[in-house]
């Protein structure tokens, strides 16, 4: 078996300043060498969230936390330009189909000084494997073995080469765990991170300070302190001002900086996936040709423009085009907007625009989703489609899609999150699996659509598949497929943009939260 543990570089860099987490485009940012580094040594990030109030990794994972968490917390392995890396583990390879080895590094102590053991990866994969968020990830474990003092086996009840994102999860010493509980660790985690816990004022910031025994590469920071600020307006002036060094930026935000040369701009994939799904439930979008009329009369460009303020990337595939050793580019070639095709496919149904095909889009009232919705909707109609938008809060949305009542909607919109591999999150909606655990939003089975048993067992070769070249090839495979068959409607790739100070260098930025690891100043 090969080991999955070698480094992945990406060949294909996005080119349109346009999805969580590289000025131009991609999926990453590492500033390069530029100047003499300052002695400045101290760096303010803004978190447009509001303060999560409690920080556990293990009960609170959460999106607000992790902006947090991101640099205190580290995993055995972590994602890196759509592979995962070694990060506590020093290296991991799979000695056969059911066995999955780790070996630890031993040179990494927590923040209270105390050295990483075997025992406390296992009680934290413990912990992440009973926890509500992350135990998914688990399902496939039989056991966890020590073997010595380095080396761990992940024994498994079955073939599954996703399980190495379940390794991504946070390291936390099992001493501290046991003495302050779930709740004490959530005001003050302790980790292996570049920076640890120093301050937290609720509702303000929390300020993290280098962490001397840390095992990895380090620049010049010594404290981090991360604002909690929500409105962006304030954020920019403060930006502007010179007291704080990164932001989450907006369309206006841009606008507002543009021509500033103590600013830049950066742009990184999220890692979400907008898409139009259908209810595979309803007996309105069984025909192809009314999937794929949808598809050729969406104009993605437009969705782009107007519901994400120019901040996204049209989508043609279901994996990321940042994924370069599986992204298949022949995916770009299929559904370009061509209402033209899209009227001529209702038309071999008997519809048009004075007798048009009726559908109900469910979405939720976000305001990104609502402005989807209507794009949708108006570019649909030019090629025959009378579509009824049908919106609620979110919450609301998940409970109608649990429910796949044909009488309540035939599309919806969605996001496919994309921060781990492309199969472990395919995996939470396309399986038939998942179908029958009640978790799949497109509600088919073996025989619906037409194709999809093909579909569903080359996906589950490819999750049993520990060769890397041959799962890439397998992928670029399945993604055809998935076009042939139209499964959903890819519209855009959501991106982020960061506004940073211009003489902030050495930050990484992914679909995580920002790393600050080798961060510093030019002089």
């Amino acid at each position: 078996m090969k080991k999955l543990t070698k480094f992945i570089s990406l060949a294909l860099a996005l080119v349109m300043v346009l999805s969580a987490t590289a000025c131009g485009g991609g999926d990453k940012k590492e500033s390069g060498e530029a100047g003499g580094k300052s002695d400045k040594d101290t760096i303010t990030v803004v978190s447009a969230y509001t303060d999560p109030g409690n920080f556990s990794t293990y009960s609170q994972a959460t999106a607000q936390a992790a902006v947090v968490t991101a640099n205190i917390m580290e995993g055995l392995v972590r994602f890196y330009e759509g592979a995962y890396i070694p990060n506590l583990a020093e290296s991991f390879e799979w000695i056969d189909d059911l066995t999955l080895e780790v070996k630890i590094r031993k040179d990494v102590k927590f923040h209270d000084g105390t050295p990483m053991t075997v025992e406390d990866v296992i009680f934290s994969n413990e912990l992440s494997r009973t926890a509500t968020q992350s135990a998914g990830g688990w399902v496939m474990v039989d056991n966890i073995e020590k073997i010595d003092d380095t080396t761990i086996h992940y024994n498994l009840k079955y073939a599954d080469v996703d399980f190495i994102q379940a390794l991504s999860g946070s390291i936390t010493s099992k001493k501290y765990y046991e003495e302050v509980g779930d709740q004490g660790f959530g005001l003050k985690p302790i980790g292996t991170g570049c920076f640890m816990w120093k301050d937290y004022q609720t509702g303000d910031h929390v300020t993290l300070e280098y962490f001397e025994d840390y095992w990895g590469t380090h620049g010049t920071i010594k404290t981090v302190n991360i604002r909690f600020i929500s409105e962006v307006s304030q954020a920019l002036i403060d930006l502007e001002n010179g007291v704080v060094d990164i932001i989450t930026a907006n369309g206006s935000t841009i606008t507002a900086v543009e021509g500033n040369k103590d600013i830049k701009l950066e742009y990184s994939l999220n890692g979400l996936h907008e898409y139009v799904g259908f209810n595979f439930n309803s007996e309105k979008v069984q025909d192809l040709k009314v999937r794929q009329a949808l598809s050729y009369a969406i104009d993605r460009e437009d969705i782009v423009t107007a519901a994400r303020d120019g901040i996204g990337t049209p989508s043609y595939s279901l994996v990321p085009t940042n994924y370069t050793p599986e992204y298949n580019e022949k995916c770009n070639d299929y559904y370009k907007t061509d209402v033209d095709k899209a009227a001529a496919l209702l038309g071999e149904l008997g519809y048009s625009t004075s007798n048009p095909y009726q559908l109900t889009l469910l979405t939720d009232t976000s305001p990104a989703r609502k402005m989807e919705a209507e794009q949708v909707k108006n570019a649909a109609a030019k090629a025959g489609f009378d579509i009824t938008i049908s919106s609620f809060e979110s919450a609301t949305v998940t409970s109608i899609l649990a429910g796949g009542n044909a009488a309540d909607y035939d599309l919806f919109i969605r996001a496919l999150g994309q921060q781990t591999s492309t199969t472990y999150q395919m995996g939470t909606i396309f399986s038939v699996a998942a179908t029958e655990a009640g978790n799949n939003p497109f509600w088919f089975t073996r025989e619906t659509p037409a194709g999809m048993d093909k579909f569903d067992d080359l996906f589950k070769e490819i999750k049993q598949t520990t060769d890397d070249a041959k799962r890439y090839e397998k992928m670029k495979e399945l993604q055809i497929m998935e076009r042939e068959l139209v499964l959903a409607c890819w519209i855009v790739e959501q991106q982020e943009v960061r506004a940073i100070n211009s003489k902030l260098m050495g930050y990484y930025i992914s679909t995580a939260p920002i790393r600050l690891n080798d961060c510093y100043f030019e002089a």
